[in-house]
Order: C-alpha cells, then structure tokens, then sequence
C-alpha cells in the first residue's frame, strides 16, 4: 500500500568526493531505514509510552549495544545474551509502532533521535538514560561504521574525508554538541533520567551494572550482576552475538559492530593537524554550551 509518504534519499558528499546515501527529512540527515519518514510523521504522533520502558538514547557510537543489552538482561532476570539486533526496538530511526507495539513489558527501546523526534509522552513517563561517549572516538568509530556498511555506499571513503563531514554536523544525526546539550539540558535534574559516560563503562563495568540495576529499581543478586559484566564485556559480546556481523549488512572486510570497543583509538587515525582542528573547533563551540561542556572531556 502506497502511503504516500516517500523517503528523500540523498548523497552526501564528504571532502574527497566520496558519498555517504542517507535520508533526508526536514533539513535532518538519517541513515537509510525504509520508511523513516512514515515513521516520523505517522508513528510518532501515535506512540504510546510505557511506565516501565526503559530507553537507551545518544549519538551514535556511544554505546547503545552495549547499553541495551546490559538494560535488557537486568529488567528481564536473564543473564543471557540476546540473538536479535537493539535495531529491532530502535525507535523511530529504525523500528514503527507495528514492531514495538507488540513487544511485550518492560521494553528497552533504543534510539540517536533529537529530542524533536523523541515521542514526548516517554520524556515524562519513561526511564531514560544518556550514554555519552568522547566525540573523537565516537567518530572514528563511526567512520568505520559507515565504512562497512553496505547502504551507505560509502566503501571508498578515507578517514581524512570523512572527518570534515562530522566537524560540519553533516553526518546522520547532527552536529555531536547540538545533539549532546540538547539532550543533556532537556534531562537534567530529571528523577526519571540516568546519564552514563562510555568510559566509566569501560573503568568498572560491574559497578555501573549495578548503578543502571539501582536506577531502573531493579533488585538482583551479586551473582547475577557479575554474569551480567561477564557476558555483556566487549569479547563476550563479540563472540556471542551473531547479529553483529549480518552478512546482508556489512562488508564482507568490515569487524561489524563490535569492531575495538575502546576509549582512546582516535590516537590511531588522528593526525597532528587534525588533532588540532578538532581541538580548536570543539573548544571553541562548547563556550555557548552549558551541560555539554559538564561532561569534562578535554580537547588539547
């Protein structure tokens, strides 16, 4: 059935010339879900939220596998990881109300949205938490998500190409500051909201398990939280999670989803001279931010 609704498929060109195919829709950059536009003028309106849905949301390549995967284990009781993809409840981005709907609670949903594109029923209703990672190895990470998968198109793209295109705010999702203090300034002192950094992840994973369990009030053994860290390290959920390397997705040359999964890998791709582009540009916009600029990442 023809809803009349059509995605406005565009190519993005990065420094070099290469191009990224993404969606376009009111002036916003998605990546190349079918029917996103359906989704976000339709679905949206119609969302209807949960008191006991829990939401993993950020800019892309912060954390948001992880993140699911440790929130789905602690509201369900099941230390096991799960086969199906966190796209399968990415909402809207990647997932309408026909695939959520029917999910059955307490639902972990998942999304990179603005707040614009967030159902504003789950803002006041919903548990929310704010994974943040630092921008620098948030994009080299998604270089080589872009890279390696197939939709975008994008196979001859080169690292120094592609960083002009996030530092001006091109790539799907935004700008990495606009995206961060308007979701930051949005939640906090919210009762309802929880904001996790990618790097005390990575510094005590089982202490962080337990602080998201606290925060979602759920009560679980000492026991269950150490299986929780242990499958949920980043080996574990290499090796045990086959749809991150979905052959239909990804390059045949790409690690797929779970590629380093470290804090510090810009040092590998970084330049002198980018290094100090990035810096300029970073510590120059965060003077007009006021939580983005809390988080403390520096940028010498």
């Amino acid at each position: 059935m023809d809803l009349g609704i059509k995605d406005n498929i565009i190519k993005v060109p990065d420094a070099e010339g290469n191009t990224i195919t993404m969606i376009e829709h009111s002036g916003f950059h998605w990546p190349l879900f079918p029917g996103l536009s359906q989704r976000l003028v339709e679905d949206l309106a119609q969302f209807k939220a949960r008191p006991d849905d829990t939401w993993i949301i950020n800019w892309p390549k912060s954390g948001t596998h992880w993140c699911w995967e440790i929130c789905c284990m602690l509201v369900s009781g099941k230390a096991e990881l799960l086969q199906q993809s966190k796209v399968t409840a990415m909402y809207p981005d990647c997932a309408g109300n026909a695939e959520v709907e029917p999910i059955p609670s307490p639902r972990v949903l998942n999304t990179h949205a603005t707040p614009d594109n967030f159902p504003k029923e789950a803002l006041e209703k919903s548990k929310l938490i704010y994974t943040v990672r630092h921008p620098k190895d948030a994009v080299v990470s998604y270089f080589h998500h872009t890279k390696g998968i197939k939709f975008y198109d994008y196979e001859r793209g080169t690292w120094a190409g592609f960083l002009p295109v996030f530092l001006e705010g091109k790539n799907e999702y935004g700008d990495w500051i606009n995206h961060t203090e308007s979701w930051l300034s949005l939640l906090d002192g919210k009762p309802n909201a929880l904001i996790l950094k990618f790097e005390d992840l990575k510094k005590d994973l089982r202490k962080e398990v337990q602080h998201i369990a606290e925060f979602l009030e759920v009560s679980r053994s000492d026991e269950f939280y150490d299986d929780v860290t242990r499958l949920c390290s980043f080996d574990s959920m290499k090796e045990g999670k086959l749809s991150g390397k979905d052959s239909d997705v990804w390059r045949a040359e790409s690690p797929g989803v779970f590629r380093k999964g470290e804090s510090g890998d810009w040092k590998r791709h970084f330049t002198v001279a980018q290094n100090e582009e990035f810096n300029r540009h970073f510590n120059e916009r965060l003077k007009d931010t006021i939580y983005a600029k809390k988080i403390g990442y520096e940028f010498l």
